[in-house]
């Protein structure tokens, strides 16, 4: 294997390991730096793999709401009600119960 593959394939799995988001440009940098180093169209191979970065921020999501990540700490509906959230959104927040 060539450095730079090693170098891209390390890269690649450590950033998989982080959250997407906060490394969009990281990520557009090293698949930029990639297609130039195979000769590769960067936007055939951006078009080809954006639907596995919108699955993962799906997945992510989705994991992120049942170990608790996504909704944040039990409170109260006049705590919510005092912050002149709309009546929709606080309705959206009452989970099995409790107001999140």
């Amino acid at each position: 294997m060539k450095k730079t593959t090693a170098v891209l394939t390390v890269n690649a799995i450590v950033l998989s390991i982080i959250a997407i988001n906060a490394y969009k440009p990281e990520i557009t940098k090293l698949a930029n730096k990639y297609t130039k180093i195979k000769k590769l169209n960067f936007w055939l191979v951006a078009d080809t793999t954006a639907p596995s970065l919108i699955l993962g921020q799906i997945i992510g999501r989705w994991g992120n709401f049942f170990n608790g990540e996504a909704h944040g700490i039990e409170t109260t509906a006049a705590i919510l009600q005092g912050y002149h959230i709309p009546t929709f959104i606080v309705e959206g927040m009452y989970i099995n119960g409790h107001y999140y």
